[in-house]
This record gives C-alpha cells, structure tokens and sequence, in this order.
C-alpha cells in the first residue's frame, strides 16, 4: 500500500461503487476497474475499498455491510476493463459461479481473514498470494512479513532468513545461514556453505545443497535432500557432497541425504529413504513398527550384501571399491520392534539382463534350498519378494528376520570399526583425488558417536534448539550462535 505522504495522500473523491440489489441482499458493482488495483480493509462492520489510480494516487470509499449482527451487504462485483466479470463474497452463504451470469470465478471474501488489507481483488479472484522479492548482502538478516509470499535470495555472507506462512521460498546463496519457513508450504535452499535449514508447519521442501547441513523438516509431509540444490523432479544428482543431518519431524516424508556419510531420522511417520549409487555411508535412526521404506533404483537385489551387528542391519552394495553405498539401519533387531519395513529396489522384470536374472534365480534357489524341509516357510518367503515390474519389493522384517546370524557373535568383528574402516578408505581416495571430489571430506563422528551413544530421532533432542514463539537460539552444528526477537 501506498503510504500517506503529502504527494500520495488518500482522497475522498468517491469511487465508482454503487449498491446494487442482488438478490434478497445488496452488492457493492466496481465497473471498469483492474482487480489489481483493487484493495479492501474491514473494521467494526465497515469495509473500507481502497482502488489506487493510474498516478499512485488512491481514493476509497467505506460501507457499512453488517447491520446487528447480520449482512446487509452479500458480495463486491467488479467488472474490468476487458468486461469480465468476478464476485467475491462477503459470506459464505454463496460460495459457486452463476451459470451464465458472471464471466470470471466466483471466490470467497472472508471478512475474518487476517491477511485481508494484504490482498489485491486479483490475489483473492486468481487464489494466488502477493509477494515480496529481496536479494541480500553481506551478513544481512531477513524477517518476512506475514501474510505475504517472502522470496529471498542470501548474499555471499552468513545470513540469517525467516519466512511467514505464506509459502516462501527462501535461499541462502553462500556462506552458513539459517533458514526457517514457520508455517504454509515452503521452499528452502541452503546452497553454498554449512547450512541449517528448518520448514516448519506444513508440507515443506528443503534442499540442503554444498556443505555440512541441518536439515529439520518439521511437521507435515516433507521433502528433504542433503545435497541437491532444486526439489521434486528438478532434485537431480548433483557434484554437491556434505555430511549432513536430517531430521524429518512429524509427517510421512520422503529423504535423500546424497553423497558423503547422512544421519538420517525420519520422525514419526511412514518415511521413504531414497539412495542412489556411490552416497558413501548412511544411518537410518527410527522409530518402531512403522512403514517406513528404503529404495535404492541404481541396483538389483541381488547386487546388494546384507549384514547383521548386533542389533543393527547394515545394507551395502557389492562393489569391491571404497566409494560404494553403505546403509545401517540402527536397532533394525532391537526388542522394540523393526524400524524400516521394505526394501525397493531395481526391477528385474522390466530392467534385467540375462546375467540379471539368472543371478535372481540363484537368489530364488538359495531360498529354496534354505527351507527344502518346509514348504510352507519357502511360500512365506517368495510372498515377500514381489516384483510387478516398477520396482522390486522386498519385506525386510521376514526376508532378514532377527534369526539372521550376528557377525559381531560370530566374528567378534564391531560394526563402528567396520565404518570407520571403511571411512578411513573413502577420506583417502578422496584425498587422492581432490580434484574431483573437492575439500569436503566425509566424515564418521557423528555417526560411531551415535551408535556407541545417543541417537536423536528429532531435531529437538539434538543440541540445536529452534522457534519458541518468536525467540530462537541456534547452535554449535554449523556454528551458528545467533539470537533473534522478531
């Protein structure tokens, strides 16, 4: 809205707003006005319309649309300059287009709504939401407004960005930042740096990129990548590696930690944990007797080795290099109960070679052979193997059940330094080859320390404390020390 200066100071010439009866009711008729220059206030019974003119000068016009408790006013109908015609509604009586009376959509008005004076007639008719861009420098810091959309893009320093409700879309450019979306629907890129990325309320996509991230989704049904810089469709593999945590909150949320070592916890939920070839080493922490599932597209079943230590199932592929994947899914045989249900991997009906399938036969013989004695153990097995050409499932809780040996009694062997073996040759060819992989190393720490300690399942049993109200702390993860009162 324009402010009240002394060039652009309000009128009281009368707009071009007649009272018209539209049913049992009356109408406020705008004719020959752009929606979009159209705005509305209410306050104690009155609705203020405020249209700003082609010289940023505005006029308005106040009516009195609630008479004891009840409307005397039904809706605003505004006609624009191309003659279309929109209503929008002051109650909730009549809510469906006309047949053949008005041109445009017919949308709500509701005189409640907070965000109200925010709204052009044009947000309100289109259902699309105002919003603000801003491009930061250095270290500045960011709070949006609101009840408008707040797009941000961080400069080259550490910045610190909070959004509204009002689905933001955020980004943190280089440097580590704190990004925070509050409620509504939001995007959020760390880009460059060590970032710590927080959505919030609702279904929110959090995109961690370069760097050592934080990722908290929230509640909602989240979509959180470690290392991709873009979501959904867009999140392709990326050069970008980091040793992130990611945290998924309340919500059935979907996961992809990307390359170098992830800690992964979904939350409560059904979770999906997605993987790709070559992501180095990842601990899935969960909660008990969920749905939540793995899917690894790069590889058959077959090309996958599965070991027991302890209480753990450690999944990786057979790959004879340093750099090939590894997931454990910790206290996968703990009493509680199993903490991911299935495995998805790679189709062998639609994607097999030859060689593919026969290695799903020895696979197949190998159960066979297992129960020759019970054939009822043998139906019970293949039923928990099912491929219907998208993917091949595989039901980890009977398939690799707690009567799977345990190399730790076995061997003697311990899974951290299994890992840390493995990590050590992973940080070496990452060093012979710099070049390629660049300077972030992966890293175990905070992995072994999980497993031998305590493994947080959300964000807030780590020692980073988020929003209370309108007063945050962030913490040591990305060397963040900040203290905001919005």
């Amino acid at each position: 809205m324009s402010k009240k200066t002394g060039k652009n100071k309000s009128k009281t010439t009368p707009i071009t707003g007649v009272l018209v009866t539209n049913g049992e009711m009356k109408s406020i008729f705008l004719d020959d006005i752009s929606p979009e220059k159209v705005f509305f206030q209410y306050s104690d019974s009155k609705l203020k319309i405020i249209i700003v003119a082609d010289n940023n000068h505005f006029f308005s016009k106040t009516y009195h649309v609630i008479d004891n408790g009840n409307y005397i006013v039904k809706s605003v109908i505004l006609r624009d300059k191309n003659g279309i015609k929109n209503e929008l509604f002051l109650t909730l009586k009549e809510t469906k287009k006309r047949k053949g009376f008005y041109d445009g959509p017919s949308k709500d008005l509701l005189l409640i709504r907070e965000d109200l004076k925010y709204n052009s007639a044009y947000h309100l008719i289109t259902n699309t939401l105002p919003s603000n861009r801003f491009h930061l420098n250095g270290n500045d810091n960011f709070t949006g407004h609101k009840y408008i959309r707040n797009e941000v893009t961080g400069g080259e320093g550490n910045n610190t960005i909070m959004g509204g409700d009002k689905n933001d879309n955020l980004a943190g450019g280089d440097g580590n930042d704190l990004i925070m979306g509050y409620d509504s629907f939001d995007s959020l890129f760390g880009q460059g740096g060590n970032d710590v990325l927080v959505g919030g309320e609702g279904n929110d996509g959090l995109a961690g990129g370069a760097g050592d991230d934080f990722l908290d989704g929230g509640e909602g049904d989240d979509e959180l990548h470690g290392d991709a810089d873009a979501l959904a469709c867009f999140a392709s593999e990326s050069s970008w590696r980091g040793n992130d945590k990611i945290f998924g909150g309340k919500g059935n949320d979907r996961i992809e930690g990307g390359k170098n070592n992830d800690y992964l916890a979904g939350g409560t939920g059904n979770d999906s944990y997605v993987f790709s070839a070559y992501d180095g080493i990842n601990m899935i922490v969960e909660y008990s007797d969920e749905e939540n599932i793995i899917s690894i597209d790069d590889y058959f079943f077959h090309q996958l080795k599965f070991t027991r230590y302890g209480n753990h199932l450690m999944i990786s592929s057979t790959e004879d290099h340093s750099n090939n994947l590894v997931i454990i899914i910790k206290d996968q045989y703990a009493p509680d109960g199993y903490k991911v249900k299935n495995l998805q991997t790679r189709s062998y009906l639609r994607y097999a070679s030859e060689d593919d399938k026969k290695n799903h036969e020895v696979m197949i013989n190998n159960i066979l052979k297992r129960y020759t004695d019970d054939p009822k153990k043998i139906i019970a097995e293949l039923s928990n193997i099912i491929d219907l050409g998208d993917h091949h499932l595989t039901d980890l809780t009977d398939v690799f059940c707690e009567k799977m040996p345990d190399l730790e009694e076995v061997t003697g062997g311990n899974i951290i330094n299994v890992l840390t073996e493995k990590n050590n040759a992973l940080r070496e060819m990452y060093e012979e080859s710099a070049f390629y992989f660049g300077e972030n190393l992966p890293d175990i720490t905070y992995i072994t320390e999980a497993i031998s300690s305590f493994s947080p399942k959300e964000a807030s049993q780590t020692n980073a404390t988020y929003l209370k109200h309108y007063n945050i702390s962030v913490d040591t993860i990305t060397n963040h020390l900040i203290a905001i009162n919005n």
